[in-house]
């Protein structure tokens, strides 16, 4: 997970302004259970033989062998994301000095494939452990509002190793196996929350109409911060030229098609500088998210022209800048957003899209600059041809990013599914 970052408006919360009357609501309802970490990895026998103590603020539990963090809340929906109380305290001594790590907000995301628990360090958000489970040992009930996984294989990460390792100056932590997890949680069967006639959301193929004037329809706030540009090394070189098609989740693309009763000029897609690619069926989709049935043709991919950027050899980090906007239109849904300029940032876990964001209507996102999603590159199929100093990605996966789930009030949680790009760049 990448670290917690300003709430992204844009495409985000765009789709917030229909799904937060969808989405399930838990709030009130009883919550149990617990993610449970048995210690006993190389991981934990490193901590051990440099003398690192663990210890917990309730309701959270902290032992030499285990780490047990109750459930407080969270939601069900295709995956589960669960709130832990309390904090857990690693500390030991260097030098006659205590050294200390607190950790807290922690929270599990349970998914069929992937699963994982962070926590935040000071104001940072990390992923401290990832948990890899055999599909037939995860059982997500969305509408009973259960999360159940047993057998899963914890691993410190990169980041929760160089983390703990700083503040604890430790000599030396690797991430790798920490031991053993299960989870076990309820927050209480799923119930709708009152909606208007007719509401709907992103994932839905016919959504019925809102209404957008009604002051009690969410709207989406402005961008209140923008992220910094990525900084340029010293020994990075120009690009010379670039190229970007950008996969659009198809869901979304189909929701904001709308059903026949939408008249034309008042939903879909258009472009200003950019270049949308031929209709096709949604089965076509490059990496189709929503495994429901054929829809289409529709446009779901935009090129967009090269700007500028650089490319630093030694680090493989590049900043690529393209222009260009997409206009999301939904008026029954008070939807009238663009995404312009994106950026792609090639930059190990940190990988990332931005777009500068603006609209009208519900969707008013004051003209700036937000991340969208995190990139995958280290799973992203790249070639290298040495002749034409070109580096192609084809596709990289992009998850939605850490803060936009939020947004999406739970509908779509962090680490969703949400489109590829495909980019090449020549330097």
């Amino acid at each position: 997970m990448l670290s917690r970052r300003p709430r992204t408006a844009g495409l985000i919360a765009a789709a917030a302004l229909t799904t937060l009357a969808a989405a399930p609501a838990y709030a009130g309802a009883a919550t149990s259970g617990s993610t449970t970490i048995d210690l006993k990895g190389a991981v934990a026998r490193s901590l051990s033989s440099q003398q690192v103590r663990l210890s917990a603020q309730k309701p959270a539990k902290a032992t030499a062998k285990r780490i047990t963090l109750p459930v407080s809340g969270g939601t069900v929906a295709t995956g589960a994301t669960l709130k832990h109380g309390g904090s857990v305290t690693f500390r030991t001594r260097v030098r006659g000095r205590t050294r200390s790590a607190k950790l807290t907000a922690w929270e599990t995301r349970v998914g069929s494939s992937r699963s994982s628990v962070s926590a935040k360090l000071g104001a940072k958000r990390i992923t401290v452990f990832t948990i890899a489970a055999p599909k037939r040992s995860v059982a997500i009930d969305k509408t009973a509002g259960t999360a159940r996984l047993t057998g899963g294989s914890v691993r410190l990460t990169a980041a929760g190793a160089t983390a703990l390792r700083r503040a604890l100056a430790l000599r030396r932590l690797a991430p790798g196996p920490l031991g053993s997890a299960k989870v076990s949680a309820s927050v209480g069967a799923a119930r709708r929350a009152p909606t208007q006639p007719g509401t709907s959301n992103p994932g839905t193929r016919n959504p019925g109409p809102t209404n957008p004037t009604d002051p009690n329809t969410p709207r989406a706030p402005p961008i209140a911060t923008e992220p910094p540009v990525l900084a340029r090394p010293a020994a990075a070189v120009n690009i010379t030229g670039a190229r970007l098609t950008w996969w659009v989740r198809d869901s979304w693309i189909a929701y904001l098609s709308g059903d026949n009763q939408a008249p034309a000029g008042t939903k879909g897609t258009s472009v200003s500088g950019a270049t949308a690619q031929t209709p096709i069926l949604a089965g076509q989709h490059l990496c189709k998210d929503d495994p429901r049935p054929e829809t289409g043709p529709l446009s779901y991919a935009f090129e967009f022209p090269f700007k500028n950027g650089w490319y630093d050899e030694a680090s493989g980090v590049a900043g690529v800048y393209f222009s260009g906007t997409v206009r999301f239109l939904r008026v029954d849904h008070g939807i009238d957003m663009t995404a312009t300029d994106p950026e792609v940032e090639i930059n190990g876990t940190s990988s990332r899209t931005i777009f500068r964001f603006d609209g009208g209507a519900n969707t008013r996102l004051g003209n700036k600059r937000g991340p969208l999603t995190a990139l995958d590159v280290a799973r992203a199929p790249r070639t290298v041809d040495p002749a034409t100093r070109t580096i192609t990605y084809d596709p990289i996966l992009g998850r939605l990013a850490d803060g936009g789930a939020d947004s999406f009030a739970g509908f779509y949680s962090v680490g969703s599914g949400y489109g590829c790009v495909q980019l090449s760049f020549t330097y």
